[in-house]
């Protein structure tokens, strides 16, 4: 019998049925290294070590998406990529950890993903990859930048607060000012027409 190790993966023990051929289970793009060691009754064994790289598929192409949205608005991302695969499209907002979401190619290899919930306000990134049937992958695309909003109504009313947050004060400060300046004047007066008495 044989153990097979990948990378730092735990090793199997694999039977050879006749065919000599092992099927390595599903592996990332880049590059990898097997060793095999074969073993047999009397315990002897040999070992032998290759490195072999597994070439990515083709990232998904994004042809449209949500470039600036308000927070009511829907996320709607659009592209292509192979036939009858799983797109995954990944969502960050700022800092925030990564969010992904699976969507399915049809037979031509066009995908639509409409995000369940609205998005928060910020600035996001957008990337996806692309699994197909067999579970090979692609390297992501590129990452794509998104602007969410709060709606215009919001905006203003916010502007309309931050002036009345403003306005309101320098306007009690006025009239105390102007007060204190007629307090004043009424004191004075009286003062001097006691003074004349």
């Amino acid at each position: 019998h044989y153990v097979v190790q990948i990378d730092d993966n735990d090793a199997i023990e694999w039977q050879d049925d006749g065919e000599h051929i092992y099927t390595t289970p599903v592996l990332g793009p880049g590059k990898h290294t097997i060793i095999i060691n074969a073993l047999d009754k009397a315990g002897n064994f040999l070992t032998n070590a290759d490195d072999f790289v597994i070439e990515p598929l083709t990232a998904p192409t994004i042809t449209d998406y949500s470039k600036e949205l308000t927070n009511k608005d829907p996320f709607v991302v659009k592209g292509t990529s192979y036939p009858n695969s799983q797109v995954v499209v990944w969502l960050q907002r700022e800092a925030t950890e990564p969010q992904s979401y699976i969507v399915k190619t049809d037979e031509t290899g066009k995908f639509t993903f409409v995000a369940d919930e609205k998005l928060r306000d910020g600035i996001y990134q957008l990337w996806a990859e692309v699994i197909d049937e067999r579970g090979a992958r692609s390297e992501a695309t590129e990452k794509f930048k998104v602007l969410v909003q709060p709606t215009k109504l919001w905006q203003i009313g916010n502007l309309t607060i931050g002036i009345l947050s403003v306005v309101i004060p320098l306007i009690a400060l006025l009239a105390l000012l102007v007060f204190t300046i007629w307090f004043s004047y009424h004191r004075l007066r009286m003062l001097r027409s006691r003074v004349r008495l």
